[in-house]
């Protein structure tokens, strides 16, 4: 599971991670399924990528406009929360990798089923989320490298292909 859930820059620039994983299991004939969660914003593009297996789409953006009072208190807020929270539980997933280092990614990817990978507290954007992940990774701070560079790299960390980064345009 890829946990990106905004801004539509970065969900752009979090895609070349789908080719560099689909290569590595394409290579190993081993096979592979790859689910996205996204703010629903974006999750017809992330649908448009072959790559895919599943997209789930986060509301986050539309529940944070009504207020936390609301969200908490909406009963139809909370089924979503709720369904959200199912379906992410379904699946046990290989790896749960929070490409975006904030609490509120940090927040779906501990629905999800599977040991949780990120940044650790000097490489997130925001080091609480750090606490939430099972395995952390070093890296420059955030702002230190490029974006599309430091996703493909926490991938390539958790799943033990970083060697191979070097022969992959």
């Amino acid at each position: 599971l890829i946990v990106k859930l905004s801004s539509l820059g970065d969900v752009i620039q979090a895609m070349p991670v789908i080719a560099d994983l689909r290569r590595l299991f394409d290579q190993r004939r081993q096979p592979l399924v790859i689910d996205w969660a996204v703010e629903e914003d974006y999750q017809e593009l992330v649908s448009l990528h072959p790559g895919i297996d599943c997209v789930i789409p986060v509301g986050l953006r539309r529940w944070r406009k009504k207020g936390l009072f609301s969200a908490l208190r909406d009963p139809l807020l909370r089924a979503e929360r709720l369904t959200l929270r199912h379906r992410l539980s379904q699946t046990r997933y290989e790896a749960v990798i929070d490409l975006q280092g904030l609490i509120k990614s940090a927040w779906v990817a501990q629905m999800a089923v599977g040991p949780r990978h990120g940044w650790n507290t000097k490489a997130a954007r925001e080091a609480l989320a750090s606490l939430t992940y099972q395995h952390r990774y070093a890296a420059p701070r955030y702002d230190a490298m490029r974006a599309v560079a430091r996703y493909r790299e926490l991938c390539a960390q958790v799943m033990g292909y970083a060697c191979l980064l070097a022969d992959w345009p």
